[in-house]
């Protein structure tokens, strides 16, 4: 849960791929802005979902804020905290139809190149005019590559009694 030096700015992209389903949505994307020494500020967009034989849609931006709340000492962790909000892009929703985020991440360094580290998050929603939460929590390692390059895998699942639950490992430098 380190937050980004102060003045220091990280920009994100990607593509998701769900081989379920077969969408895809892209450029998924993250810039990250360092405020203070503990605080970031975080905007991101899910990009567009290409849906076979159906309209695109266009995904959500989103905010977020992260905490860096405690440093790690001896068998610690590091602990941050994370709210956020999505705002919503499509002419026919509103902003009720937000998503509320709220989030507990943590992080530990090994041995100065190795890292564990984790997550969960609740999403609170509006869907169907139903409120409706997820959680969702990720574990996973971390491993410098060189002093300015890293590599992580992680596991990430969702938990949510009317969408289902769901599963993935992705990885990434």
């Amino acid at each position: 849960p380190q937050t980004l030096p102060d003045g220091l700015v990280q920009a994100e992209g990607g593509i998701d791929l769900d081989p379920d389903s077969d969408l895809w949505s892209l450029p998924v994307s993250l810039v990250r802005f360092g405020v203070s020494e503990r605080v970031e500020l975080q905007l991101g967009w899910g990009g567009v979902t290409l849906v076979p034989s159906a309209d695109d849609n266009v995904n959500d931006l989103f905010v977020n804020s992260k905490l860096a709340v405690r440093e790690q000492s001896g068998l610690i962790p590091n602990i941050g905290l994370q709210v956020g909000a999505s705002v919503p892009v499509e002419d026919d929703r509103a902003l009720g139809d937000s998503q509320i985020t709220g989030g507990f991440l943590w992080s530990y360094d090994v041995d100065g190149r190795f890292g564990l580290f984790g997550t969960a998050t609740l999403i609170s929603s509006e869907l169907d005019g139903d409120g409706d939460a997820t959680l969702t929590n990720a574990v996973g390692i971390s491993k410098g590559l060189t002093p300015r390059v890293g590599s992580f895998i992680e596991m990430f699942s969702s938990f949510n009694d009317k969408t289902g639950d769901g599963h993935v490992i992705d990885f990434g430098f």
